[in-house]
């Protein structure tokens, strides 16, 4: 989300008050915003003090040009590097963890394709943990290969558009047990 929507903020909420065991928040960045004006809107409209999950910055190639600069220049990879940076150096601000716990909870989504056009293939944030997007309908981490530095995922969304009791949502699969993440 680049602007808080209404139902993501009920969701939210929601999922928070009914104690699930994760709750972790989606961004989907804008050029347009100012990226930490981006981070910070999502913080005051949805996250409260009790927000334990992780916050995840959306690298995903669209036709939209105010997400990302697609034209592939070596200029556009690093404009995009920059602005990335940005939004997870404010969620770290947000979450008020150091940076060396920032990435416990602060982390990428994206797929190889993307990866590969929005940044060129950087290894600058390989350190933070990966939401792998492979479509492939395994929900195993078999068929990861090294992507901008990733040695393995951190969580994979496998199937897209699954729908139960009328509900519609997309399959992923964590590698990380929760237990572990507390650490």
């Amino acid at each position: 989300l680049y602007a808080a929507d209404r139902k993501s903020v009920l969701l939210v909420f929601q999922a928070m008050d009914a104690k699930l065991a994760r709750v972790d928040v989606y961004h989907f960045p804008t050029l347009r915003t100012d990226a930490k004006v981006q981070v910070q809107q999502v913080f005051d409209s949805q996250l409260t003090a009790d927000f334990a999950g992780m916050y995840w910055l959306d690298v995903e190639m669209y036709d939209n040009p105010s997400h990302w600069d697609l034209s592939g220049t070596s200029s556009a990879h690093a404009s995009n590097l920059a602005f990335m940076q940005g939004v997870l150096d404010e969620a770290c601000t947000q979450l008020d963890l150091g940076a060396s716990r920032c990435k416990e909870r602060v982390g990428v989504y994206t797929d190889r394709n993307s990866w590969k056009d929005i940044t060129g293939n950087s290894t600058e944030f390989a350190d933070y943990p990966l939401w792998w997007a492979a479509y492939d309908n395994d929900d195993t981490d078999a068929g990861f290969t090294q992507l901008g530095g990733w040695k393995s995922p951190f969580m994979k969304q496998w199937l897209p558009n699954d729908t139960e009791c009328g509900v519609e949502f997309d399959e992923n699969a964590l590698f990380v047990g929760v237990s572990e993440e507390a650490g």
